[in-house]
């Protein structure tokens, strides 16, 4: 069930809408990490605008990573288990 869910980015307060408080909160705090992480190598030189996407592009660029990186183990898992079962079909119809 959706509650209220009240988190702070970039010394900002938002009052947001979601079925999940923690993971909210950890996603608000993830992003407020990479604003402040972009304030300190850019200072006032950027909008909160310009950093907003910025870290925006930084998350989706790290899961994109990730999914990628998960999708690789995935086939290797698949084609090891794939040759797994023909060398025990093989050995099967050996005997």
């Amino acid at each position: 069930m959706s509650e209220y869910i009240n988190v702070k980015i970039d010394g900002s307060e938002y009052t947001l809408m979601g079925d999940d408080a923690e993971l909210t909160k950890a996603a608000a705090e993830k992003v407020d990490e990479k604003i402040a992480e972009l304030r300190k190598n850019y200072g006032d030189e950027m909008s909160i605008n310009a950093m907003s996407v910025l870290a925006a592009l930084n998350i989706a660029e790290e899961e994109l990573k990730k999914e990628a990186k998960a999708n690789e183990e995935f086939k290797y898992l698949i084609d090891e288990l794939n040759r797994m079962s023909e060398y025990l079909i093989s050995q099967m119809e050996s005997k």
